[in-house]
């Protein structure tokens, strides 16, 4: 019986499931198979990682410029926003001096018909006071 010295407990039990799920013998052959099949999906295992760490590099890239993304669109809308209300503000302003100008001009013109309709008053007046005359025959 071939004794592995340099496998632990664990390794023992593996490698007898193996020779066992191979149908093989426990020989010098074998062992050297066995290492050799270790080696090989190590190595697998290690192209696997490496793989996995590349994804895992690209993805943080990739979120990384998404995120960038989200902030300078966030930015932008922000501008946006603030530019708007600026506008907006300049429009109230606008609007506001408008109204007054208008409403300085609507009283101006009231004042003014105000008067118009005092000087027809006046002249009613002076036409009933001559009419009053003629007909007493002052004339």
């Amino acid at each position: 019986h071939h004794r592995v010295s340099w496998a632990s407990p664990h390794d023992q039990i593996c490698f007898r499931r193996y020779l066992a799920a191979e149908g093989k013998q426990i020989s010098w052959q074998s062992i050297e198979e066995y290492r050799s099949d270790l080696e090989s999906k190590n190595r697998e295992l290690a192209d696997i990682a490496t793989r996995l760490r590349n994804d895992l590099r690209k993805a943080k890239s990739e979120m990384t410029r998404l995120t960038d993304q989200a902030n300078q669109n966030d930015r932008i809308l922000r501008d946006h926003i603030q530019f708007k209300e600026e506008e907006i503000e300049y429009l109230n302003a606008k609007l506001e001096a408008t109204t007054r100008k208008y409403e300085a001009f609507l009283t101006e013109k009231e004042e003014y018909i105000g008067q118009l309709e005092q000087h027809i008053e006046r002249l009613e007046e002076e036409r009933n006071s001559l009419r009053r005359l003629t007909r007493r025959g002052a004339w």
